[in-house]
């Protein structure tokens, strides 16, 4: 949602359709050549695939069409802390449903910690 926003401000609704219509594309075509062999996986992967295109479409072309200062390095910093904890949730402790809700606890706190600064200053305006 929040990659659309360039189209939206600068009146460049046409590349929503451009890249909603590649995404499709690509998901049809993909189901179509994985399913048969894969089974369900395929589509949750290709879906995957689909969405993670897309994502990078709309943020390529916004930065060259609308450029918006995006925390890169922060946000891709949180993206992989969280696939490291779900790894560690899943494969080390077995899904324990009691630790795997401590991490997401432990992973909140350090995002308010890392975050303090900026929620304050927004907790202050209103």
């Amino acid at each position: 949602m929040n990659l659309s926003v360039w189209y939206k401000l600068s009146d460049q609704t046409k590349y929503g359709l451009y890249i909603s219509g590649i995404g499709a594309v690509l998901t049809i075509v993909l189901n179509w050549i994985f399913i048969p062999k894969y089974s369900y996986m395929a589509s949750a992967w290709i879906s995957f695939v689909a969405y993670a295109g897309m994502m990078v479409m709309s943020y390529l072309w916004g930065q060259r069409n609308y450029p918006i200062p995006y925390q890169i390095k922060k946000n891709l910093a949180y993206i992989v802390a969280a696939i490291v904890i779900v790894f560690i949730s899943f494969s080390v402790f077995n899904r324990n449903m009691f630790i795997g809700n401590g991490l997401l606890i432990l992973f909140a706190l350090a995002a308010f910690y890392a975050e303090k600064k900026e929620l304050m200053a927004l907790l202050k305006k209103n």
